[in-house]
């Protein structure tokens, strides 16, 4: 029996492991079903990795940005994500290429946002053991 979401119910996707488990490939999808205005994203940062690929061959591994942008919907950024502001710029002109539309139009930030400057950066280098890669999560990506 297929249960279909109300008017007033909301989806969650939550993670209970460190990764691997999918919900960028489920949000999207659930973006496909009904119109999604916005995807929150309640924490994590730069380091966050939801591969999606859509139907259409569309293909991006979002880190900041929600995964229902293919979908057209908006992301907002609650206090609970670090977000570097180069990673930012970054994946939304990567995103911009590919859908032909800037997801900054739609995008939400908390006043309280916590940001990654050079400097914590620098700081991170600076104190990771060598043999770490803890800095990357902090350093801004290429795209």
């Amino acid at each position: 029996m297929e249960k279909h979401l109300g008017p007033h119910e909301i989806p969650i996707v939550i993670g209970l492991g460190f990764g691997d488990e999918g919900k960028g490939t489920i949000v999207d999808f659930l973006c496909q079903q009904r119109k999604t205005d916005y995807v929150i994203r309640f924490s994590g940062g730069p380091q966050t990795a939801h591969n999606v690929v859509t139907d259409t061959g569309l293909e991006h591994t979002f880190a900041l940005f929600g995964s229902g942008t293919f979908q057209g919907a908006g992301t907002i950024l609650t206090k609970h994500v670090l977000i570097n502001p180069f990673n930012l710029i970054a994946e939304a002109r990567a995103l911009e290429e590919k859908t032909g539309e800037n997801p900054l139009r739609k995008l939400v930030l908390s006043e309280n946002s916590l940001l990654i400057t050079p400097l914590h950066v620098l700081a991170t280098k600076q104190h990771a053991m060598p043999a770490t890669k803890a800095y990357r999560c902090l350093s801004p990506k290429k795209p």
